[in-house]
């Protein structure tokens, strides 16, 4: 909810204004008051000092929201930069500074985001990218909806791949779906230090819905990694660990039998194929066109139980849609790769 920045005038002292409550009818501390909503965005639209000080609006604000246990993101006016209100450069930077310090709340809601934001007034934008968000972060989750964690990954590996490693993650352990993992948070510190997980220079990436479970890296050695589940509302898991030097290292032996969608793909002309197993067994591994005939083995051994990744070259075949089939004393699965070139 965006009420206006004022809720009543004279509140706090030295506060005048139109008001939400008066003017318009809305009494957002109603809201808080009886726990209706999960956030506020006061449309805090004026500078430091006035009748609007922003300086003391933003705190009062923020004890209202803390408080009532609700997160607090402030309606922020960078349009004002550029229009005929003129406001220095440093005006929005020195209201982000105030928010932070206050420390309960979680961030800023900007108008607006193409005349204010994206056209950069007086280098706004430039000031946001290369400082005050120049790190990734997670939105706090709100435990009054849900405080459960997802299944953190039951392994992680980290795998050589021409210079560069992909690290690759998993659960091998059934979850509900309501503990399920909607995304995923990736961390990386270097092997001599402890890391705290609340300080964003630790965090090498955040995944989206729809990536695949991995991502890469080129800096690795001297690195550990660390894979966390989200769910919906970001409450995160426990960290899952791995040291960037090892390759093709597994952390906790597989629950269970799986076969892992190539990686990439489409691919052209190599792409890698890993499977898991939860005891030592014997495995093939075979590639077939779509009419059935078998083009090349891959793998046909005695392996251990654990994680493991095989590399297919496929430069001498055609473009198309090849089937790659594994099978076990206790396990058989398919899965298409598609080789483009």
């Amino acid at each position: 909810m965006s009420p206006f920045g004022i809720w009543k005038s004279g509140t706090p002292p030295g506060i005048v204004g139109t008001s939400s409550y008066s003017a318009i009818y809305c009494d957002p501390i109603a809201w808080l008051n009886g726990q209706y909503i999960d956030y506020l965005t006061p449309q805090l639209y004026w500078p430091f000092g006035g009748g609007q000080d922003y300086g003391k609006l933003m705190p009062w604000w923020a004890g209202q929201t803390q408080k009532n246990n609700r997160h607090l993101y402030t309606g922020n006016a960078p349009y004002r930069i550029s229009d005929y209100h003129d406001w220095n450069a440093d005006e929005l930077p020195r209201q982000i500074r105030l928010n932070r310090n206050t420390n309960v709340n979680p961030g800023n809601v900007y108008f607006r985001i193409n005349n204010g934001v994206l056209n950069n007034p007086k280098g706004f934008l430039d000031s946001l990218k290369n400082h005050y968000y120049k790190l990734p972060a997670l939105t706090p989750p709100m435990s009054w909806n849900d405080s459960i964690p997802p299944l953190r990954p039951t392994w992680v590996s980290v795998d050589n791949n021409n210079g560069q490693v992909i690290i690759r993650w998993g659960n091998d352990v059934p979850a509900k779906s309501e503990d399920g993992a909607y995304r995923y948070i990736i961390y990386k510190w270097p092997e001599n230090i402890l890391p705290d997980f609340n300080n964003p220079e630790y965090i090498y990436t955040i995944t989206n819905p729809l990536d695949p479970d991995s991502v890469t890296d080129t800096d690795y050695n001297g690195y550990i990694y660390g894979v966390a589940a989200l769910d919906r509302l970001n409450n995160e898991s426990p960290v899952m660990t791995v040291t960037g030097s090892k390759i093709t290292t597994t952390d906790v032996i597989p629950y269970d039998y799986s076969l892992h969608q190539n990686y990439p793909n489409p691919f052209n002309p190599v792409t890698n194929i890993s499977f898991q197993l939860p005891k030592e067994d014997f495995v093939s591994i075979d590639i077939y066109n779509l009419r059935g005939e078998r083009i090349t083995q891959l793998i046909n051994e005695i392996k251990p139980a654990g994680r493991h990744i095989l590399t297919w070259n496929a430069g001498q075949l055609n473009s198309g849609v090849y089937l790659f089939r594994i099978k076990t004393s206790e396990f058989s699965d398919v899965k298409k790769a598609i080789l483009l070139k």
